[in-house]
C-alpha cells in the first residue's frame, strides 16, 4: 500500500464513501468542501465521540479505492466535518478489486457455434470474473456473456477473453467489450462487498 500524493480528496458532492470513527464504520455522502476539509452527512451513533476524533475515509474515484486518514467534528443535523492529516492513498486499483461472489451468469462461444452455457461466478472485479462450470472452451477463445449481480439489478453483458483454468475446473475470464457504465457498476458492487467483509480500520 503506498502513499500517493497527487490524489485528492472527494470533492464531488454525493459521492459515496465509507467513514471509520474509532473502528465504526458508517457510510457517508459528501455534502460540501472548502478550506481542505470534507463535509460528510453521516448517520453516527450518539454513543459514537465525534470531537477531533481520529477517522479514516475511504471512497471510489477512477483509479480504485483511495483512503485518507485525518479526524471528525460534529457540525450537527447529521454532518461531520472531516479533515485529512496526511496524503491520500491508493490502496486498491478499481481493476484488481477481486471480491467473492456467486450469481448466475449465461456465456455463449463467439468463434464456433454453440449454445448458451448456464455457468456460476466465483469470484469478479470490474476487469474479469472467475467461473465455475464452463465446458468445452479453452484458454483464448472469446465469448459473450450476460449476468446479474443480485436480483433486481440491471443486467451487465460484453464479451470476454478466457486468459486461464484453474486446478478446481474454474475459468478466469478478462473483459474484452464491456460498457463503462457496466464496468463502473461491478466495480462499486466489489467495493461495496469489500467494505462489508474487512475489519473496521
Amino acid at each position: 500500500m503506498s502513499s500517493i500524493p497527487v490524489l485528492q480528496r472527494p470533492t464531488t458532492a454525493a459521492t459515496e464513501a465509507t467513514l471509520a470513527i474509532d473502528g465504526q464504520r458508517v457510510p457517508a455522502r459528501v455534502v460540501a468542501t472548502a478550506d481542505g476539509a470534507t463535509d460528510l452527512a453521516a448517520v453516527v451513533p450518539a454513543h459514537q465521540r465525534v470531537d477531533r476524533a481520529p477517522a479514516v475515509l475511504e471512497w471510489v474515484e477512477e483509479d480504485g479505492v483511495c483512503r485518507v486518514a485525518g479526524s471528525v467534528a460534529g457540525l450537527g443535523a447529521g454532518v461531520v466535518r472531516f479533515s485529512p492529516a496526511g496524503p491520500v492513498e491508493l490502496v486498491q486499483r478499481r481493476a484488481f478489486l477481486r471480491v467473492d461472489h456467486v450469481c448466475a451468469i449465461t456465456v455463449v462461444p463467439l468463434e464456433r457455434e454453440a449454445v448458451a452455457m448456464r455457468c456460476r461466478t466465483r469470484n469478479l472485479s470490474a476487469g474479469g470474473l472467475l467461473v465455475d462450470g464452463l465446458r468445452g472452451i479453452g484458454v483464448g477463445e472469446r465469448i459473450r456473456f450476460s449476468l446479474v449481480l443480485e436480483p433486481g439489478s440491471p443486467l451487465i453483458a460484453g464479451t470476454a477473453r478466457i486468459v486461464r483454468e484453474t486446478s478446481d475446473g474454474g475459468a478466469g475470464l478478462h473483459f474484452a467489450r464491456l460498457g463503462l457504465a457496466d464496468r463502473d457498476r461491478l466495480a462499486a458492487f466489489a467495493y461495496a462487498l469489500r467494505l462489508s467483509a474487512q475489519p473496521a480500520a
